[in-house]
């Protein structure tokens, strides 16, 4: 028996987030249709891994996702205040806070492509009141 997906959503582990990223997926079209890989600070794994080991780990379930389930479309999704980059107190302002996330998020978008180029990649800022803004 064959089981597909529409897309990937790669997040952040944060319980806070639970709840709108599930309402966001039905907005773009993927209730119940999408793997959801989650791990501490979602692009920061990819663009700045404490180990290699671990962006290894993230690009072989990528592929899994890809290749067991078809997926097509990886969402990467950012927020703000996210422990794994030490809060909003690690930044000295809320645009430093989002451009280091910019920064994370693009380059894990070249990382996924480099690898798996026939994949779209779409990235995400989330505000903590549960706002989505598009950055690719």
């Amino acid at each position: 028996m064959k089981h597909t997906c529409q897309a990937l959503m790669i997040s952040c582990i944060d319980f806070r987030l639970v709840e709108v990223i599930n309402s966001f997926a039905k907005t773009e079209g993927l209730a119940d249709n999408y793997d959801h890989l989650k791990i501490a600070g979602s692009a920061l794994s990819l663009a700045r891994p404490t180990g290699e080991s671990i962006r290894n780990f993230l690009l072989d379930q990528i592929a899994v996702s890809l290749n067991s389930h078809q997926a097509r479309v990886v969402y990467i999704i950012n927020h703000e205040d996210c422990g794994a980059y030490g809060g909003k107190a690690a930044f000295e302002s809320d645009q430093a806070e989002f451009n280091q996330h910019q920064i994370d998020l693009k380059s894990a978008l070249e990382i996924i492509k480099n690898k798996f180029p026939e994949v779209e990649v779409k990235l995400y800022w989330l505000k903590l009141n549960k706002s989505f803004q598009k950055l690719v």
